[in-house]
């Protein structure tokens, strides 16, 4: 459909719109890098005057590099037209472009696209071109540009659009209105160019047609604006410099030199990106030896802890060198009492060495006698054995056992250890199971010496109370 036309709004709030339509543009097309400053937003917006009604072209005289095609691709973007520029080839010549044309003209009719031609001198390669151009601008329409068979296709759908409609314009005159309304073009030509006053002359719909605009250069306040605009980081990078100064110097040269706003920007750009570049290596520099002084103090730092501790450990060897003179005369102390408990027990050793010879020396007769002493041992162990059970319970019913009997006991028990000799206590002792193996297997070196002496008074005092034939005679067991 043919674009509407932009409503009045205050300059801020165009240039709010307008950078929102660069930044749609640039996240779905490609970068534009433009810079919306003052100038470039009154271009913007005449152009969008112009583009915003049907059939509304323009004619852009100027040098190359004043951001033509980039203001144009914008507006083109913001009213949602498509947006078409020839391919040059080796080969591009009028057949190529009339090619192109056809496409164009075909999108722009049946599909109601809204588009946007935008042509440059220097893709005019042939003079049939700009004829091209300048019907296209006087009439709306090629003279033999489609075939009677490509008509035919072309009307077929746009018959259905006419029906839409309700229009009693014949397929071409429709054809032709919609291309009228929905086709626009942009020549940007440059009047220093020899061939500008022939291609002029020989097409007047460039003039009558079109709307002129002059862009050559930019004015001061826009040489101004545009590096205040792209150096702004650089200026809040490095708080020293004077922006005014640098922004008054590069327009100087712009003027010196006369460059196009195109070389100004690349200009412009570059003294950035060296900068930034620059000032990146010397803060890396900073940056390395400011890390190295840190190190230095660190170092320091750790000098400083190791002093303290060299000193501190000094301290605790000095306390521990006085612990350690301390422990050596300990232990040397010690030592000369291990020697002379060394020699005490060397002493003990000859004494034992002593002791052990007696022993052996009084071994032989003790060992003499037990062999005399063994078959008494044996024969009693045997008697004991041999005692019958009822003579045992004889003994046991007795009221009061004779003296020899009683006294034989009494030696028994207090052998072996028991302190109540008692006739109860004896009677006890003989009704106890085992009795006899008790006797049998009694250890003769648990006898005490106090109990073997207490027997041997007993012994001497009623020696005929241990006879045999007065034992026998009181009892059998």
């Amino acid at each position: 459909g043919v674009a509407a036309p932009m409503a009045a709004m205050p300059a801020d709030s165009f240039a709010e719109h307008a950078r929102a339509g660069l930044l749609s543009y640039e996240r779905e097309v490609k970068d534009l890098n433009i810079i919306l400053f003052p100038e470039v937003l009154d271009r913007v917006a005449r152009f969008n005057r112009v583009l915003s009604q049907p059939g509304g072209h323009l004619l852009l005289a100027g040098r190359s590099g004043a951001g033509r095609r980039s203001s144009a691709s914008l507006v083109a973007h913001m009213q949602h037209m498509e947006f078409f520029s020839p391919k040059m080839t080796l080969s591009y010549d009028e057949r190529a472009f009339k090619v192109d044309l056809k496409r164009i003209l075909t999108e722009v009719a049946v599909e109601n696209k809204e588009t946007l031609l935008f042509i440059e001198d220097h893709q005019l390669v042939t003079p049939a071109i700009l004829e091209t151009v300048n019907s296209l601008l006087s009439s709306g329409e090629v003279p033999g540009l489609f075939s009677q068979l490509e008509l035919e296709q072309i009307f077929g759908p746009l018959k259905d659009h006419m029906l839409a409609e309700g229009t009693m314009m014949s397929p071409f005159d429709f054809f032709t209105a919609r291309v009228k309304a929905g086709l626009h073009i942009a020549l940007s030509m440059d009047p220093s160019d020899p061939e500008w006053p022939s291609r002029t002359e020989s097409n007047p719909a460039l003039f009558t047609r079109c709307s002129m605009h002059w862009m050559d250069s930019w004015n001061e306040e826009g040489m101004r604006a545009v590096p205040e605009m792209m150096l702004r980081e650089v200026f809040e990078a490095a708080e020293e410099f004077d922006g005014a100064a640098v922004v008054e110097q590069m327009s100087a040269i712009q003027r010196a030199v006369g460059g196009t706003p195109r070389q100004f920007v690349t200009f412009v750009d570059q003294y950035r990106r060296i900068f930034m570049q620059k000032r990146e290596e010397h803060m890396e520099q900073r940056d390395h030896l400011v890390a190295g002084l840190q190190k230095l103090e660190e170092a320091a730092d750790q000098v400083s802890d190791l002093s303290t501790q060299a000193s501190e450990q000094q301290r605790l060897l000095a306390e521990k060198q006085i612990e350690a003179d301390d422990a050596l005369q300990r232990i040397t102390v010690a030592m000369s009492a291990a020697s002379e408990r060394k020699k005490e027990v060397e002493e003990l050793q000859v004494k034992l060495g002593k002791e052990e010879a007696d022993l052996s020396a009084r071994r032989g007769p003790i060992e003499k006698q037990l062999a005399e002493i063994q078959p008494m041992i044996d024969s009693a162990r045997a008697a004991v054995g041999s005692i019958k059970s009822e003579n045992i319970s004889e003994v046991k019913s007795m009221r009061q056992p004779p003296e020899s009997v009683n006294d034989v006991l009494f030696a028994v028990l207090t052998l072996m250890g028991n302190t109540d000799t008692s006739w109860t206590a004896m009677k006890r002792f003989l009704g106890s199971r085992g009795v006899k193996d008790e006797i049998i297997n009694f250890d003769a070196r648990n006898v005490t010496s106090r109990s073997r002496a207490a027997v041997q008074k007993l012994m001497e005092d009623k020696a005929a109370s241990f006879e045999h034939k007065n034992i026998l005679r009181a009892s059998v067991a």
